[in-house]
């Protein structure tokens, strides 16, 4: 059982159970005394040693002051933060509801794209207007939660990279920060001077692949995608989901929030809600102003040159290298948030264990072998016998199954094909409760289905530990 339930932090925050878990920190749902208030506690792990420590808790802690300044519907709320004997901690609003994520894999609505950008773009502009960066945009980040309605709302989460204006850079030289797929080409260059419009970009990412279920970018490693965003021209909606129809109205606000010049872009998130409303007819109608056009540009070379050796020193392992493994789409080694829903409280809930997934997601045990020599011919009377037919022949045991290594992980084909099957079905607190965690589960959701297990292990930046975690939760 995890030490920490019933602990107090801080003389009142009493911690029920536990709803996240990531790499630096664990996040449990509690009650505010004597408010009876619920909130979510984000404690970080107390195993970190020295300058790996020094690193979290430097960030841990900014994400809290930082994230405290703001109030505005369409950002997690931050209550209280500090340090105890268990470790540092951030009282953070409870959410209940799911992150976008789970929703970018398809085409959505384009009225909801819209109202939900719409949201979002003002909930940045608060940010911007106090002088703080998100810089890690994307639908990880992202939660909706139901209002009094039944509208789901969207709520910004994970300021850990946040940039705020009085400090220089969070970055250090040579170090490379945010997702690459979502990432503004500015900020892929290492630009410490990245305001708001950076973020915005981020948001246009994540509305065209709202819209078109797909990324406008894709390629086989970080520095790829980087290099992507920094120097091919924006594919049309219809050239990357040549299924979806997209009014080239709406379409040519988010190909404004994604020009590679900055100054190109909407002048804050308050013009581009106010154009993404307008589109919704909530508004003034759309005026050339406001969208830069309604005619959709002819792909064009690059305004930016290429800058293969500068990418290659940005990703290389600089001040902030705990963040690298995680490039690939929605990686994990920012602290969790309360992402995860939770049940109504009526009691105290009993430990779930955390390695075995629901019986409905894994894959079914395999069916008796067939025949291995089935009779083809319906009529056996007209066979010719065996001219001289064995008359006590011996049985034909199955040879056992050899295991094969994936990744230093041994699996017989049976097992294989389990885990395999589970891997491209399990939903994300599956992958989470099996064991699976952060990177992992971000990768596993965005390039499945796989067509192999090698092609599983073979994965970028699926290493061991989720192999093996995939393959003890199947089998």
């Amino acid at each position: 059982m995890d030490p920490l339930i019933g602990a107090v932090i801080a003389e009142r925050y009493e911690l029920l159970a536990p709803i996240g878990q990531g790499g630096a920190a664990r996040v449990y749902r509690a009650i505010q005394q004597p408010l009876g208030r619920e909130v979510a506690v984000k404690i970080l792990r107390s195993d970190l040693e020295g300058a790996q420590r020094e690193d979290f808790e430097s960030r841990f802690l900014r994400e809290a002051a930082t994230t405290g300044r703001l109030a505005h519907p369409a950002i997690v709320r931050v209550y209280d933060y500090g340090r105890s004997p268990e470790g540092c901690w951030i009282v953070m609003e409870l959410l209940r509801g799911r992150t976008l994520r789970r929703l970018v894999d398809r085409p959505n609505p384009p009225e909801e794209v819209a109202r939900i950008g719409a949201v979002l773009g003002r909930g940045l502009r608060h940010a911007h207007a106090r002088g703080i960066v998100h810089r890690d945009v994307k639908p990880s980040n992202i939660f909706l939660v139901q209002d009094d309605d039944g509208v789901e709302q969207p709520k910004l989460l994970d300021f850990g990279l946040v940039k705020s204006d009085d400090e220089a850079t969070v970055t250090g030289i040579g170090t490379f920060m945010g997702t690459p797929h979502y990432i503004a080409p500015e900020q892929a260059q290492g630009d410490a001077s990245v305001d708001g419009r950076a973020d915005q970009y981020s948001l246009g990412v994540v509305l065209y692949r709202m819209l078109t279920g797909r990324l406008p970018f894709s390629a086989e490693n970080p520095m790829g995608i980087a290099l992507a965003h920094v120097n091919e021209p924006l594919p049309r909606m219809a050239d990357r989901a040549p299924e979806v129809q997209v009014d080239p109205a709406l379409e040519a606000i988010i190909r404004r929030c994604l020009e590679k010049d900055p100054s190109d872009r909407f002048e804050d998130g308050r013009a581009l809600a106010k154009a993404l409303e307008a589109w919704r007819g909530e508004g003034p109608a759309l005026t050339e102003e406001s969208v830069s056009t309604l005619e959709l540009p002819e792909p064009e070379g690059s305004k930016a040159p290429l800058l293969i050796g500068g990418l290659g020193l940005l990703l290389a392992v600089g001040a902030g290298a705990a963040l690298l493994p995680s490039v690939l789409e929605e990686p994990p080694p920012e602290p969790p948030d309360p992402r995860l829903e939770v049940p109504e409280l009526t009691e105290l809930p009993a430990p779930v264990p955390e390695l075995s997934p629901p019986p409905s997601v894994l894959a079914p045990p395999p069916g008796p072998d067939p025949d291995p020599d089935p009779d083809p011919d319906p009529d056996p009377e007209a066979r010719s016998p065996d001219p001289d037919p064995d008359p006590d022949p011996d049985p034909d045991p199955r040879a056992p199954e050899v295991p094969v290594f994936h990744d230093g992980v041994a699996m017989t084909s049976t097992e294989a094909t389990r885990t395999l099957d589970w891997v491209n079905t399990a939903d994300e607190m599956t992958l989470r409760s099996g064991g699976v965690y952060g990177r992992g589960v971000n990768i596993i959701l965005d390039q499945r289905p796989f067509a192999s297990i090698e092609a599983f292990v073979a994965t970028p930046y699926i290493g061991e530990k989720t192999v093996r975690a995939a393959h003890a939760a199947a089998n």
